[in-house]
């Protein structure tokens, strides 16, 4: 008995990736109706890896005054990335490192990891940090929740109302908050900033 299995487009383009998807489907014996397929599935098409490469540079480009180039290296990376993960999922990653605090320094070796080779690198690399875009906006929601609470001890503090017990919660509310954030919270005039 053959299996046909028709697809919706959206399917095609989950972080499986379109290739890895037809190829496990036709391994079952699947007959795939209605998707455009070239001779060779496994090879990304030339474009797809140049609006990978662009769109890092357009997102991340200020962080690299000389630009980055599409070498060799560079193309084969995104080539390998693009066999398991559709040109919106490695958006979505640099995207996520644009916005990860890890990523833009606030890590205990005060580093930068920008970089192409190094958000790319292996396809573990990329499944991580599309896990961790999905947690970037709780864990944001979670320091917003800190700052309120940082605030309200800290005029207490102020006031001079606080106890034993307070005073233990705000130093471990800056200690999370400047692991997460690389923010120190001054309770004597109520500011938040940026340590460098």
């Amino acid at each position: 008995m053959d299996i046909i299995i028709r697809l919706p487009q959206e399917v095609a383009h989950t972080q499986l990736g379109k290739t890895k998807l037809l190829t496990l489907l036709k391994q079952m014996g699947a007959e795939v109706v209605g998707e455009e397929t070239s001779q060779n599935d496994d090879v990304p098409a030339a474009a797809d890896v140049q609006e990978v490469f662009d769109y890092h540079n357009e997102v991340l480009g200020e962080f690299f005054p000389r630009g980055l180039k599409l070498n060799t290296e560079r193309r084969k990376i995104i080539r390998s990335r693009l066999r398991r993960f559709s040109t919106d999922d490695l958006k979505q990653c640099i995207d996520y490192v644009k916005q990860s605090p890890f990523h833009l320094g606030k890590n205990d070796a005060n580093k930068k990891y920008l970089d192409f080779d190094h958000i790319m690198s292996n396809d573990k690399k990329v499944e991580r940090k599309l896990q961790d875009s999905v947690e970037l906006p709780e864990k944001s929601q979670a320091m917003d929740h800190v700052r309120l609470t940082l605030r309200s001890l800290g005029e207490s503090m102020r006031s001079g109302q606080a106890g034993y017990s307070d005073k233990e919660k705000f130093s471990r509310l800056v200690v999370d908050l400047r692991e997460a954030t690389g923010e120190t919270y001054n309770w004597k005039d109520d500011t938040f900033s940026r340590g460098e």
